[in-house]
């Protein structure tokens, strides 16, 4: 199936976290790279995510698992990241590293804010 040049995509792993965070996972085998099309895509995923007021990011991550085994997700090494519109190259931490880091400073983002509005507006009451 085929738009002029647009052709359907898939998205290997996808994690939403409590309302507040998403984590796009794209696997390639070893230095496999993505094509156009697909990197397009996944980065309008985490663009638009973004300006809906979530902290996204794109995962990608090289494997060396032959086709007819399943691949350890969480044990594949990231290799380059997207976030906040520009790609950064990564190496040497799994996806089950990057993923707690993210999730972890997503959630001390957001509810720490949360936190420090809820403290202002109980000090501002008792202030009356």
């Amino acid at each position: 199936m085929a738009y002029g040049s647009i052709c359907p995509t898939d998205i290997d792993g996808f994690i939403e976290y409590k309302g507040i965070a998403y984590v796009y996972l794209e696997y390639k085998y070893k230095d496999a790279q993505m094509p156009k099309g697909q990197r397009i895509a996944l980065e309008r995923l985490v663009n638009d995510a973004m300006a809906a007021g979530k902290d996204a990011v794109l995962l990608l991550c090289s494997h060396d698992c032959p086709a007819e085994y399943d691949i350890d997700a969480a044990t594949a090494m990231v290799t380059d990241i997207y976030y906040c519109g520009k790609w950064h190259h990564e190496e040497g931490e799994t996806v089950k590293v990057w993923v707690d880091k993210f999730l972890k400073w997503s959630e001390q983002k957001h509810y720490g804010w949360l936190r420090w509005r809820t403290d202002l507006i109980q000090d501002t009451k008792t202030a009356h």
